[in-house]
Formats: C-alpha cells, sequence, structure tokens
C-alpha cells in the first residue's frame, strides 16, 4: 500500500504517492478565471526552477493562478522538462507525474553507494558556472552525496571543455589528449575497497598510444585503451578485451569489479555496448582489494602523463559489484538518456 502525503496551497492540493503516483488538482470548476489558470498549471522551465530550488534541480516547482508556488515533488517524482505534466481530466483539472529514473534511485542503496556521477548534459554542474560552448572548466561537480567533485590537474592550458549539442543534443566534455586532465584529489575512500561498479559514456577521437577514461594514481583502478584493445584493472590484474573500439561513435562502459569472488573472470568484468566482454588476464592476478590510493584520474592516467583524446558525457562509480539487473537498469537509463 503506497504511504500518501498531503499538502494544501490556497489554490491546489497535491497528493504524492510513494507507490509512484502523484496527482495535482486545481480549481473547484466554480470560478471561470481560476479553472483557466489551471489550465494553464504547467512545470517551470529548468532555469527557473534551477533559481527558485536554489540550484537543485531535483525539485520542481509549479504555477497555478499567475503565482509561483513553494509545493514541488521531492525526488524522484520530478518530471522532464520536455514535457508538459499536468493535462485536462474532466473536472477538476488533474494530472500525474511519473518517476525519472537516475543513477541515485535505479539502484538499492545509491544514496550511499553512488560515490561519483558527473553529468556532462548538467550545465549546473560546472565551475565556472552554466559555461558556454567551448568555454573551458575548473570543476566538473559530483552530483552524488559525497562531492567528489573533479579539478584541473594543471594550471589554465590543461582544462578541458564544455562542449553544447554534442550528442543527443546533450553537452559533454571535451578532453584535447594532450594534457587535459581532471583529479579527484584526496579520493581515500576508495582505499580498500572490495568491490565498485564504473559507467562511462564516451567517445574515443583517437586510440593511437594508451587513452585514459580515468586511472588511480597508484594504477589500482584503470579503464582506457591500450592502442589495440579495451582494457580494464584493478590491484594488480589486468583484463584485456578483444574489443577494437572505433573512434566515429559514442560507446558506453560497464566495468565491474568484486574483490570477494573468486578467480579473475569473476573479479573483474566489462561489458561494452551491453555485451560482456571476454578479458584476457595473461600472467596477472586480480587482487580482493584496491590499494592506498590518493586520487582517481578523469581524463588521463594516475601518473598524469598519457591522456584521453575525445568526449566524456557520463562518468558514475558506485561502491558496490552491482548484479546484472542493476547493470542493465543503468544501461537503459544511459542508453535512454544519451541516444545510444
Amino acid at each position: 500500500m503506497g504511504v500518501l502525503l498531503l499538502v494544501k496551497n490556497l489554490v491546489n492540493t497535491v497528493t504524492m504517492a510513494l507507490d509512484g503516483i502523484s496527482t495535482l488538482t486545481a480549481g473547484d470548476g466554480s470560478d471561470a478565471t481560476a479553472n483557466k489558470e489551471a489550465r494553464q498549471v504547467a512545470k517551470l522551465n529548468k532555469a527557473q526552477t534551477r533559481r527558485q530550488a536554489g540550484g537543485d534541480v531535483n525539485q520542481d516547482y509549479y504555477r497555478t493562478n499567475n503565482e509561483y508556488t513553494i509545493t514541488y515533488l521531492a525526488e524522484p517524482y520530478n518530471v522532464d522538462p520536455a514535457t508538459h505534466v499536468w493535462g485536462p481530466n474532466s473536472r477538476p483539472w488533474t494530472g500525474t507525474a511519473g518517476i525519472v529514473n537516475t543513477p541515485l534511485n535505479l539502484v538499492s542503496g545509491a544514496s550511499t553507494s553512488l560515490k561519483i556521477w558527473y553529468d556532462g548534459s548538467d550545465v549546473t554542474q560546472f565551475q565556472p558556472t552554466n559555461p558556454s560552448d567551448g568555454d573551458t572548466i575548473t570543476q566538473w561537480n559530483d552530483k552524488s552525496n559525497f562531492a567528489h567533485n573533479a579539478n584541473p590537474a594543471g594550471g589554465a592550458t590543461r582544462r578541458p571543455t564544455y562542449q553544447t549539442n554534442e550528442l543527443n543534443s546533450l553537452s559533454v566534455v571535451q578532453f584535447d589528449g594532450t594534457n587535459d586532465c581532471l583529479s579527484i584529489n584526496p579520493f581515500h575512500d576508495l582505499r580498500g575497497q572490495q568491490k565498485w561498479t564504473m559507467f562511462a559514456v564516451a567517445k574515443f577521437t583517437s586510440t593511437t598510444g594508451n587513452r585514459w577514461i580515468s586511472q588511480t594514481d597508484t594504477g589500482d583502478v584503470a579503464l582506457y585503451h591500450n592502442g589495440t584493445n579495451m582494457v580494464v584493472a584493478n590491484a594488480s590484474g589486468t583484463g584485456t578485451s578483444t574489443n577494437t573500439l572505433d573512434t566515429t561513435d559514442y560507446h558506453y562502459f560497464t566495468a565491474v569489479y568484486d574483490g570477494t569472488a573468486t578467480g579473475n573472470a569473476n573479479r573483474l568484468k566489462l561489458r561494452i555496448d551491453g555485451s560482456n566482454q571476454t578479458l584476457n588476464f595473461g600472467a596477472t592476478t586480480v587482487g580482493s582489494a584496491v590499494g592506498t590510493v590518493d586520487n582517481l584520474n578523469v581524463g588521463c592516467n594516475g601518473a598524469d602523463s598519457e591522456y584521453f583524446q575525445g568526449f566524456i558525457a557520463e562518468y558514475i562509480v558506485y561502491f558496490d559489484a552491482l548484479d546484472g539487473t542493476d547493470q542493465g537498469d543503468l544501461e537503459s537509463y544511459l542508453t535512454g538518456r544519451w541516444g545510444l
């Protein structure tokens, strides 16, 4: 049975059900002007929503009788900004809002296990704030609950750029392949971890030499292209796929590490575009835990000497070995959002 939360305003009533259906009823049919306004109840544009919500895009404000109320649907009951939420349904006027899937609500316990979420499509999540097309960034904000923000590893000439309308009409972050590098420093939370799952949506524009999506300073955790194939690594173990990859398309990657499992193939796994990869571990052995890392770099290796060339749209890390269902849910979220 759903739990109901009832919030009353001067001109409307919001009934919020935790089972996923929220209903707003505005006007009682007796006042023509009020009902005209009720028919115009609409979600504010995204920029206004952010201002009203103090920068929190998970809170959505609604308008009725030409007044902006402070009633909002708490996440995950927000809606796609391009969607008209409320529509007439006899009298009084009613409508429903559905759940919008995000990395924070697709996985049980994500409020604590989701440690990094970089979303290139969200212009509010950069410094300087609200960059324009081609602007360099000084910070990519983490949308998880832990503020693991990523900053350039050097000065002004080493900053990646914000690029608009790049993939599925959404913005992404571009790395030049020469010296652009973002670093989470420190990232001591990763020390000793026995489980993690990493997702990335990226396009390599060069696969010459080693091109790194990310790596820790100790080399314990890594996802990169070695000039021939995609590679995933953790705790002294390196798994090389047979996927050569192209430099014309975006791809989505899922890497899973479980140090409590037995054997290399069970401890470290890689999926590319939803397909399980057969990994060659050579003589390496995947350890049972991440070592004593200090930082995690995005767009370069841990030594800050080899660089990713291309675009990163989204980058997500959980401290958990997500099962096949959760992996599929996150991959569906990524493919739907980015049009892959």
